[in-house]
Formats: C-alpha cells, sequence, structure tokens
C-alpha cells in the first residue's frame, strides 16, 4: 500500500499529524489553563488548607496549645497537690523552675530548628512531650512528678519555636498574614477544648487517665507529622537564592 502512495500524499499525510498532534498540545494546555485559573479563583483560606503541609502543623499546634491549657495549667496543679502532696508553695517553686527552664531553651531550639529543620525539631520535642506527662502520670513519687515536669519545661521550650516557622516554610508569602491567621485560630481551638475536654475526662475517670489520653494524643499526631509532612529546609534555601 506504501508503494502506491505518492510523495505529496505521504508529506499531506505527515501535515495532517502534525496538526493532529498540535491540537492534542493546544487540549491538554487548555486544560492546563483551565485548571490553573480555577485553582486561582479559589478562596485564599481553601488553598492554604489545601496544602497537606499546612493542615498538619495546624493539628500540631491544636494539640500543643490543648496541652498547655489542659495538661498544665489544670491537670498538672491538680495532680501535684492532690496526689503528691504539693503545698501552693511548692507549685510555685515547680512552676517558676519550668518558666525558667523555658526560657533558657528556646534560643537553643530556635538554632536547632535552623540548622537541622523543623520537623527534626518538632518530632523529637513532641515525643518527649508525650513521655512527660506520660512519667508524671505514672509517677510513684513527688520526686518523679517533678522530674516529669523538668522533661515537659525542655521538650516545651524546644518545640516552642518551631512549629510557627514551619507554618511560615510552607505558606506563600502573598498569604502569610491570613495563613498565620489560620494557624493561630487552630491553636485558639486547642487552647479552648484542651481545658473542657481534659478536665471532664479527669472527672469522670482520674486525673492519671486525663494525662495518659493527652500523651497519646500529642504523641500520635507528631508521629504522624514526621511520617507525612515535608521537611522545610530545602524551601528555605530555594527562598533564600532567589532574593
Amino acid at each position: 500500500m506504501a508503494e502506491n502512495l505518492s510523495w505529496e500524499d505521504l508529506q499531506h499525510a505527515d501535515a495532517a499529524t502534525a496538526k493532529l498532534r498540535a491540537a492534542a498540545m493546544g487540549l491538554k494546555f487548555s486544560k492546563r489553563q483551565i485548571l490553573a485559573v480555577e485553582k486561582a479563583e479559589r478562596p485564599a483560606w481553601r488553598q492554604l488548607l489545601g496544602s497537606r503541609d499546612f493542615r498538619i502543623i495546624c493539628m500540631i499546634n491544636a494539640v500543643l496549645f490543648m496541652t498547655a491549657t489542659g495538661s498544665r495549667s489544670v491537670l498538672m496543679p491538680l495532680l501535684a497537690y492532690d496526689v503528691y502532696g504539693y503545698t501552693p508553695q511548692h507549685l510555685g517553686m515547680l512552676f517558676g523552675g519550668m518558666a525558667v527552664l523555658n526560657l533558657v531553651g528556646t534560643a537553643p531550639a530556635a538554632v536547632a530548628a535552623d540548622r537541622f529543620g523543623r520537623k527534626w525539631t518538632i518530632v523529637p520535642a513532641g515525643l518527649g512531650l508525650g513521655a512527660a506527662l506520660g512519667l508524671m502520670a505514672a509517677g510513684a513519687s513527688p520526686e518523679l512528678f517533678a522530674a516529669g515536669a523538668a522533661v515537659f519545661a525542655i521538650s516545651n521550650a524546644f518545640v516552642g519555636p518551631s512549629p510557627a516557622a514551619y507554618a511560615a516554610d510552607v505558606m506563600p508569602a502573598h498569604q502569610r498574614g491570613l495563613g498565620l491567621g489560620l494557624y493561630r485560630s487552630a491553636g485558639d481551638i486547642g487552647l479552648l477544648v484542651g481545658p473542657l475536654v481534659l478536665g471532664v475526662v479527669a472527672d469522670v475517670s482520674s486525673v492519671q487517665l486525663a494525662l495518659h489520653a493527652n500523651a497519646a494524643a500529642i504523641t500520635v499526631a507528631v508521629l504522624y507529622f514526621g511520617a507525612r509532612a515535608c521537611e522545610t529546609k530545602h524551601l528555605r534555601r530555594h527562598k533564600a537564592k532567589a532574593r
């Protein structure tokens, strides 16, 4: 059959094939343009929440605030006073010491987050918080409770600046104001839910069980973050080169 085709027929066939390829590429390009336009037309908050990394770090922030207000501000004083016999003076000394450890550890935590990455600072520190809560709940003496409180303060210092820095890394620069607002709103949800939920659990069962529940929640959250979220060190390098 090819022998019966003239040179002009072959040229026409090649031209038709080229047109079909061009049309297919144009259709594909048009679909990409449509998807890009649809994405750009979505509300800014939906674009931010479309990022898995941003959603996960908001969850981490909510759990951290839940821990701060639920366990540190409610459950720990109750357990120390009712079970371990701490007096108000002892409680003041304990929480004052925790504040000092938190203050001293914040600067090294920021350096570690910049050097090793936000993710690899958040995960170990979050696991430390979970271990500290478990130690305080399971401890059999005031000394073990104080040791758990010290581990809690150090871990809290190291996790402190990293989540906000991670959130800033994964959000677009032109949406940073809205992004930080959403990030903080997630923390406010934890701030509201923590004392209420953990207080109810403590009343229904025990303070120790409520602490164990909080320890489990923060451990699962940071393990999920470690498994699913990306490290942002390369993003910061790319932004630095682009400046």
